[in-house]
């Protein structure tokens, strides 16, 4: 799936997923949520996980049914997705502060009590290095993107 980021002006900002068969789910966000879904970005492709957010955007799900109220989606989160988030929620808050030096012992206590543990065990200090530089890289490339530009990324799915 290719995933495209187009800075806009005011704080609005687009990003669009077309999909292998070709259909486009897009959405505006504003730079919150560049950040956030750059970090999903950095997680799943990292980590290589596949029913978390982007995966199921390439499956079929609409970008903006995320916007739903829970009790009017017609999806239910993965324990992928919902492990993903805790780690993209983790990453947001170091990126908008400083660095979570215990961010593995926040994480294990977070899925325990959110998730399927089991999946915790996907990350290591090794591999969230990797996702921190990731996320890094992104952002650098999103800051220096001029108005009017876009970020293409590739999401294999």
């Amino acid at each position: 799936m290719e995933i495209s980021f187009t800075r806009q002006g005011n704080n609005n900002h687009i990003i669009s997923c077309r999909r292998v068969d070709g259909t486009v789910t897009w959405m505006q966000i504003d730079s919150f949520f560049v950040v956030h879904d750059l970090c999903h970005y950095a997680v799943e492709s990292v980590l290589t996980l596949k029913n978390a957010f982007y995966g199921m955007l390439a499956s079929g799900t609409s970008i903006t049914d995320f916007e739903l109220p829970k009790d009017e989606r017609t999806f239910n989160l993965t324990d992928e997705a919902i492990f993903t988030e805790q780690i993209v929620n983790l990453l947001s808050i170091e990126y908008s502060q400083r660095q979570i030096e215990n961010f593995l012992d926040i994480l294990n206590e977070v899925c325990q009590k959110n998730t399927d543990t089991i999946l915790v065990k996907k990350i290591d200090n090794f591999s969230l290095q990797q996702i921190r530089q990731s996320v890094e890289l992104l952002m650098n490339r999103w800051h220096l993107l001029p108005e009017g530009e876009t970020i293409t990324l590739i999401f294999e799915e």
